[in-house]
């Protein structure tokens, strides 16, 4: 199992176990709700400048991201 990660959502507060998100506190009426989006996984690092980073992110392919939100 990965470890936790703490992810913060303006003052929503959020723990990520695999593609598991305990999410506090919970704005759903469903528990646990899968939802899934699309984005870009680029890597965390410090980019040199913007264009760099635009460069990076422009490469980058969208993927499809599932996760199942519970409440904590």
């Amino acid at each position: 199992m990965m470890a936790s990660r703490l992810i913060s959502f303006g003052f929503f507060g959020a723990s990520r176990f695999a593609d598991i998100v305990v999410v506090k506190p919970y704005p759903f009426d469903e528990s646990p709700l899968r939802v899934s989006v699309r984005g870009k996984l680029i890597p965390n690092v410090n980019y040199k400048s913007q264009e760099e980073f635009r460069e990076t992110y422009g490469k980058a392919q969208r993927e499809l991201f599932e996760f199942t939100l519970r409440a904590g």
